[in-house]
């Protein structure tokens, strides 16, 4: 049975959330010029802990990325099913966004390494 937003968000972290949370700090840095937010250790950390999510072998097969109630934070009343051209334009366009963003440190140069290999 669908659910169309009545239940499943405290039980379900839509995937696309992470994704639209680099995008948006991208936007953020790119508008205002200035990046110090991105680079405070909390915002590295958290587009980290993302990538790690999204980088893990299975990814694309996990079931909050394949059922319409965890796909799609926003148009979750569309009943969306099976590989959404939209969350993977949002998931490539994270991937570019995270590579500006991260710092070139021990921990962020891992993450570079493995988004530029996928892209």
């Amino acid at each position: 049975m669908a659910d169309f937003g009545e239940s499943a968000i405290g039980r379900v972290a839509p995937v696309d959330s992470g994704f639209w949370w680099i995008v948006l700090l991208r936007a953020y840095t790119k508008s205002t010029g200035d990046s110090s937010l991105a680079e405070m250790p909390e915002c590295q950390r958290g587009m980290r802990l993302i990538l790690n999510l999204c980088l893990s072998e299975g990814f694309d097969t996990f079931p909050t990325l394949l059922c319409a109630d965890g796909c799609c934070m926003i148009d979750r009343r569309m009943g969306v099913y099976g590989y959404p051209i939209e969350i993977q334009a949002l998931f490539f366009m994270a991937l570019r966004c995270a590579l500006i963003l991260l710092k070139q440190d021990d921990e962020g140069k891992e993450f570079v390494e493995r988004v530029a290999t996928l892209l």
